[in-house]
């Protein structure tokens, strides 16, 4: 066969259907539309004569910003913590004083990293278990990450984090 030659079909042409033919319009249909009587329209918010527009944030300004927020298990923790520490007639430590130290300490923790000089290079260890649950396996769903600073191994969904960013996190 020549590649511009059709293709023999073997069929009977009885067993062909046709279709039929549907006019084609000599022009648009004209659009129809009616008033609805008991229509209320809703009252939008005006809109700003501005857009908003986002200004970085000075070095100062972040530094002073806290970023750290309390999940569950430093609740609990700072229950256990505060319960001690009455025990030997200390005062309670409030959250708000609990999210500010350690906000200043990831912060620290991460500029100390930065400056020393020194490259932090850890291994990745193929057999790590979770630090939370001891488990050592993990899918693609739920892997183990490992933290830049300190090397520890924990699970997407024991630690929270339904996604892993690109890049630095």
């Amino acid at each position: 066969l020549d590649i511009n030659e059709a293709l023999p079909i073997k069929c009977k042409k009885s067993d062909v259907k046709e279709f039929p033919r549907l006019p084609i319009p000599s022009s648009l249909p004209k659009p129809q539309f009616r008033v609805k009587q008991s229509y209320n329209k809703s009252v939008a918010p005006k809109r700003a004569a501005n857009y908003f527009r986002y200004i970085e944030k000075s070095c100062e300004e972040l530094d002073q910003e806290i970023e750290y927020d309390m999940d569950e298990e430093d609740y609990a923790w700072l229950d256990i913590m505060n319960e001690r520490r009455q025990e030997h007639t200390h005062s309670k430590v409030p959250c708000e004083i609990f999210e500010q130290l350690m906000d200043r300490f990831e912060k620290e923790s991460y500029f100390e990293s930065q400056t020393s000089g020194s490259v932090y290079d850890p291994l990745i260890d193929e057999d790590a278990v979770c630090c939370i649950c001891n488990d050592g396996e993990c899918s693609n769903s739920n892997v183990i990450l490992f933290c830049d600073m300190c090397n520890l191994a924990v699970h997407q969904d024991c630690y929270g984090v339904p996604f892993i960013p690109e890049g630095q996190w």
